[in-house]
């Protein structure tokens, strides 16, 4: 384990007991209070069908830095926090995890740049990475490190026409049972030619490329017994073909929307070297009334799983906003998940996610949230249902 991660706890837990905001170290940098406290119960803690539910209780110590340099047209974000994680049955779940999230923007006279980077530590079920019922000795929550870097870069050429591009890196790694599940990074790099077509909507011309490196998988004979090697390391490079819009794309309908062809050829030796597939990358948003509106996101793509499997994910998601006071929001989704994989053709995985969720807003400073959610798995190896009712509040001063 990372002794840096402990790092946070020096700075965040002196700033508790300040009762204002702590420090205004000039006219563009400030620190400021982000903590929240989280009650969980989950009826399915390991997403098997064997259901074990328990309590859990997350509290979440936090600060973010602001720099702001309006003049040059430059501001950087930083927030970082620390989830301490305990289950009220299942004490050997306890766990730690630091998250951090850095923003930076750079606005010109015509070079748009932002740039973020997030450090997440999380936990997740084995079933759901290797698409296998485990027995209820094994059964485990595996630690979880995620990197993700976001780097986008827009030029104005002239009042019609600009070019974007960017990188995006996804790299996922296993704290435990690290030799176990296969580690995984995507780099994309997209290259966009953007035509102003009228005031409020320009036409995308696009192709993304994308390299993939997938790792070893082994198997261990025992507790203490030798590793063999069950799955071996491979790449892909995927180049994306894409045309779109962006903007309003109806008096109440904006967002961006992009369709396109896929193409994919595969490192190592297996039959099908190469998959071509059609591919989508949607987020809309309809304005039904000035107090309730509605998010559509539309994806399709490749991927892999913790087992090393490739696979074809086509996602749907359906959100509702409604603004009920100044100090009320409900929210209403559905997300639907489709993965087909590749190597494995017998395995196919459909998850669909129903969430509702109450905001309370007394002041700008505190957020009160309720949420309910249900999880329906209808994948061919392992089936599940859970459910989640979450209560929590965040403070920020």
């Amino acid at each position: 384990m990372n002794l840096s991660r402990y790092y946070i706890i020096i700075f965040v837990f002196p700033f508790l007991f300040i009762g204002s905001q702590f420090a205004q170290l000039s006219d563009s940098i400030a620190f400021s209070l982000d903590s929240s406290a989280t009650y969980i119960n989950k009826s399915n803690i390991y997403k098997s069908p064997t259901l074990i539910s328990d309590d859990v209780f997350v509290v979440s110590p936090g600060f973010k830095v602001d720099f702001g340099a309006p003049y040059a047209g430059f501001d950087v974000s930083l927030k970082l926090s620390y989830d301490f994680v305990r289950y009220a049955s299942l004490g050997d779940l306890d766990s730690e995890h630091l998250n951090s999230n850095l923003f930076a923007r750079y606005q010109g006279s015509a070079t748009n740049v932002n740039v973020s980077y997030n450090y997440v530590e999380g936990q997740s079920a084995q079933s759901s990475l290797i698409g296998q019922v485990i027995s209820s000795e094994d059964e485990a929550l595996i630690e979880t490190e995620s990197n993700y870097v976001n780097l986008a870069a827009t030029y104005q050429y002239s009042p019609k026409l600009s070019f974007s591009t960017g990188v995006l890196l996804n790299k996922l790694d296993y704290a435990t049972y690290e030799r176990e599940y296969a580690p995984k990074e995507n780099l994309t790099i997209p290259l966009n030619l953007n035509y102003q077509y009228s005031e409020k909507l320009s036409i995308i011309y696009g192709v993304e490329f994308t390299e993939r490196e997938v790792g070893e998988r082994y198997r261990r004979d025992g507790i203490s017994g030798p590793y063999e090697r069950i799955s071996d390391a491979y790449d892909s490079d995927d180049v994306f073909y894409k045309i779109g819009l962006n903007g309003q794309l109806l008096p109440k309908l904006s967002g961006i929307m992009s369709l396109g062809y896929r193409t994919v050829e595969f490192s190592d030796n297996r039959e099908e070297s190469d998959k071509d597939t059609w591919a989508i990358d949607s987020k809309l948003r309809w304005a039904v009334t000035p107090k309730f509106n509605t998010r559509f996101g539309m994806r399709r793509l490749m991927d892999s799983a913790g087992s090393g499997d490739s696979y074809t994910t086509s996602r749907l998601f359906i959100g509702n906003t409604y603004d009920i006071s100044p100090e009320f929001s409900m929210a209403l989704s559905g997300d639907f998940s489709f993965k087909d994989y590749v190597e494995e053709k017998d395995r196919t995985d459909e998850i669909n996610t129903y969430t509702w969720k109450l905001d309370y807003l007394p002041a700008n400073e505190w957020v009160f949230s309720a949420s309910y959610s249900f999880v329906d798995n209808r994948s061919h190896l392992v089936q599940y249902k859970a459910r989640e009712f979450i209560l929590s509040a965040n403070f920020k001063y």
